[in-house]
């Protein structure tokens, strides 16, 4: 009996030290996951922190990349200024010297028409160096512009001055292109007078480039419409032509200096040097207006429209100019000029 109490209690004692055992056991492979849990945790903390440097280093050398673009991209406009401001100098003095024997020639053909001492064919030909010379001249006069403009030094002699004066300037500038091509300008203007406030001699050239560059892509013995209404303090003139059009791509850049449609170049009379439109736009945003143009494609005539300010727009003149009230003057509403 007592050795059957004795293996009794052994074998209790067995088993309390196997589930203490196997209590272990588990706490141990517990412990095991956990710790491998742990490490696996580690290593994508790891791998994350990794990943952050690489990025972190491929910020750093985009940053660099971009700082060394932007000095890179401040050299070249700094060189692009430099040599556009070469250039502008360069038409200026160009067009110095030009002036002179331009003038030269201009008066030594006019004394040789007024002399009519030469044969029919030299007074022909006298007509034609006349002619060359005025384009000359024109050409000059806008590469100073050009160069005026760069620079800042274009100024403006501003007055209240009558619209129909400034259109009657810009018909007698532009009359000659009319003439050579036997073109009419047909226009059509409010009833009542229309006062600006502006340099009446650069809104004459304003129009008179757009309508020298209607009637030199447009055909011959063609019409130009000229239009202009009033709305809400602003006047807004249209030149219209049934010429070789302006295809879409090239709207956004007819305004660029020396910038020309594609088409010009195909077409018969000589496209210039690309400065007139760039003067127009120019003297329009000079003068507080802007130019648009609307064309819609090859051979469908294009329009060019200009808004400017009414006088009424200023309470006041600026200080320094001169307020000049000049009376209506032709033509009056829906003329009609002929270059005949």
């Amino acid at each position: 009996m007592k050795n059957q109490a004795k293996m009794l209690r052994w074998i209790k004692k067995t088993n309390m030290h196997c589930r203490t055992t196997n209590s272990l056991v588990v706490q141990n492979r517990l412990l095991l996951g956990a710790t491998e849990a742990l490490q696996q945790c580690l290593l994508s903390e790891r791998s994350k922190v990794a990943q952050l440097h690489a990025s972190l280093q491929l910020l750093r050398d985009v940053n660099e990349n971009l700082l060394l673009a932007t000095i890179g991209f401040e050299n070249q406009k700094k060189a692009a200024e430099t040599e556009n401001s070469h250039q502008t100098m360069f038409l200026s003095m160009l067009a110095h010297e030009l002036r002179n024997p331009i003038a030269s020639i201009t008066v030594a053909n006019n004394l040789m028409l007024r002399a009519k001492m030469c044969s029919p064919m030299a007074e022909r030909m006298a007509g034609i160096v006349g002619r060359q010379a005025l384009h000359l001249q024109r050409l000059v006069d806008d590469l100073l512009d050009v160069a005026r403009i760069n620079t800042g030094k274009i100024s403006l002699q501003k007055t209240f001055t009558e619209f129909n004066d400034v259109i009657n300037s810009a018909l007698e500038l532009s009359g000659h292109c009319l003439t050579l091509r036997r073109q009419i300008a047909v226009m059509d203007f409010p009833a009542t007078s229309v006062l600006l406030f502006g340099d009446a001699s650069r809104l004459a050239q304003l129009f008179s480039n757009l309508l020298i560059n209607a009637s030199k892509f447009s055909p011959t013995d063609s019409t130009i419409f000229l239009t202009a209404s009033t709305h809400d303090s602003v006047l807004t003139v249209c030149v219209r032509d049934k010429g070789i059009g302006i295809a879409s791509e090239d709207h956004l850049h007819i305004f660029d200096m020396f910038s020309q449609a594609r088409n010009s170049s195909e077409f018969g009379t000589a496209s210039g040097l690309g400065i007139g439109l760039a003067l127009v736009k120019s003297i329009a945003e000079l003068h507080d207006g802007s130019v648009s143009v609307t064309s819609e494609g090859i051979d469908c005539g294009s329009e060019f429209c200009v808004t400017l300010p009414l006088a009424s727009a200023y309470s006041a003149a600026p200080s320094g100019s001169v307020a000049l009230v000049i009376p209506g003057g032709l033509p009056g509403p829906n003329g009609v000029l002929s270059g005949t």
